[in-house]
């Protein structure tokens, strides 16, 4: 059963799909989204296959312009599938996070089962991409599920791009430090030691003024907020994320991937802690921390003061519970190899909140047995790329010796899978590189596909 919508040549299609893929306890069905260009494609060509990750597909969509630029080149389909409880595809309707009974179907492996799935389906109800091979593009946990999608179903895709792949941010796989100290090395790039000093010496003062009575009011007017904020650890946290998003999306151009931002956005956080107006009313450091905050989370909009109100989405409660079950991912800080406050990560109060608020507890260790933790010596066709200036390097695949039989690539200029972005008229030279390289492992991925022998396995009731 299939509905059509079309938008940007991307044709939106619900796909009818087993809830449970590995027992028998329920028969529900639901609809997957997933979005389709064949414009490019010609008999024989690819189709290049995006494992949608935690949020609506569209958004991924059209930011992932590199595998638009493939399709032309390489004559290829392209088709986007939503990851089951985001955006539309959500297996009980707006009952699908209200009950405990529920959260079970949301895992990764049930996503990528219907990724297999989908496509076996796909090719046998469209016989003219029977023998098109098929290449796996992710970002951030989409890279993740398609390094997983190569693994668990290498009969189903030919090779993967796993871009901002962070593999091994679970539990006991990396340092839980390096987070905010590839953050912080992302501010010390763009602005040097002076910037980082700044924005370290604003913490503790930020403390300081909301220590003393009535020390809230003063902060929140100088943030220009809409409402007071709660408390001083809210303004840490809140600014702390905002920081990091800043990393992620520090592309050369402006961009609206993480909401509308400047090029190079870092750096202008930055420059702004130096050219921001002071009027003396609380220490100058501070000052200029909440005027740099403000212009870059306003930037491009015209609203009079900030508002950090977010109702929550969906999606959101989807990944907060995915990290409360599967995902568990430490990220813990010292202040001294980075700019932020000393935080540490404990398992059993994480576990504890996971309890409260779901109902559930996490299983720490079972990515490390179900994917291999960091054992990736039969992983064949796969490329893991990431970008030194991502916060998310951190817990990626950064070295040949790591993954033998994979491709690793670094991008010293990159952030967040910049290099899955469309071109642009700045983009830096090792990203370019990045791209030519890419395109040159899925050339040899498909010749040897086409190589072998993959015969179709369909049934006709």
């Amino acid at each position: 059963m299939f509905s059509r919508r079309k938008s940007l040549c991307l044709f939106a299609v619900a796909f009818y799909l087993g809830l449970d893929h590995f027992s028998f306890a329920s028969s529900r069905y639901f609809n997957l989204t997933y979005l389709i260009f064949t414009e490019s494609w010609k008999p024989g060509g690819p189709i290049l296959f995006y494992t949608g990750n935690e949020g609506a597909i569209e958004h991924f969509a059209h930011n992932t312009g590199f595998m638009f630029e493939l399709a032309q080149n390489l004559s290829g389909a392209v088709i986007f599938a939503e990851h089951r409880y985001y955006g539309s595809s959500l297996p009980f309707g707006n009952f699908s996070f209200l009950n405990r009974s529920h959260f079970g179907f949301l895992t990764a492996e049930q996503a990528l089962a219907d990724f297999a799935k989908f496509i076996t389906d796909f090719k046998c109800a469209n016989h003219q991409f029977a023998d098109s091979p098929v290449i796996s593009f992710g970002g951030s946990y989409g890279g993740m599920l398609t390094a997983w999608f190569r693994q668990a179903y290498p009969n189903v895709v030919s090779g993967g791009v796993a871009a901002s792949a962070p593999i091994w941010l679970f539990p006991g796989m990396a340092d839980c430090h390096g987070f905010y100290q590839v953050t912080t090395y992302a501010y010390t790039q763009a602005g040097g030691e002076e910037c980082v000093t700044t924005i370290r010496e604003a913490w503790s003062l930020i403390d300081d003024i909301s220590k003393k009575p009535g020390g809230i009011a003063p902060l929140s007017k100088l943030f220009n907020t809409c409402e007071p904020f709660p408390n001083a650890n809210f303004i840490y946290e809140f600014a702390q994320d905002y920081l990091v998003t800043l990393a992620m999306a520090n592309y050369p151009y402006a961009a609206s991937f993480l909401g509308k931002l400047p090029a190079l956005p870092v750096k202008e956080f930055c420059k702004a802690l130096v050219t921001c107006p002071v009027g003396g009313s609380l220490p100058e450091q501070v000052e200029r921390f909440a005027c740099a905050f403000f212009s870059l989370y306003n930037y491009g909009q015209e609203d009079k003061c900030l508002s950090f109100n977010d109702n929550s989405s969906v999606d959101a409660n989807g990944w907060e519970l995915q990290t409360c079950m599967e995902m568990t991912n430490p990220i813990c800080s010292d202040g001294k190899s980075d700019m932020f406050k000393p935080s540490t990560w404990d398992p059993i109060a994480f576990s504890n909140a996971c309890q409260e608020k779901f109902g559930v507890r996490p299983r720490m260790n079972w990515a490390g047995v179900q994917w291999w933790a960091k054992d990736l010596n039969t992983v064949t066709r796969l490329v893991f790329s990431n970008g030194d200036l991502d916060p998310w390097s951190a817990f990626g695949v950064l070295n040949a010796s790591s993954a033998p039989g994979a491709t690793v690539i670094r991008i010293p200029t990159g952030a967040h899978h910049l290099d899955l972005r469309g071109s642009h008229p700045n983009d830096t030279a090792d990203v370019i590189d990045a791209r030519l390289k890419i395109r040159e492992h899925i050339i040899d991925w498909i010749e040897a596909w086409k190589r072998e022998y993959h015969p179709l396995y369909c049934l006709d009731y």
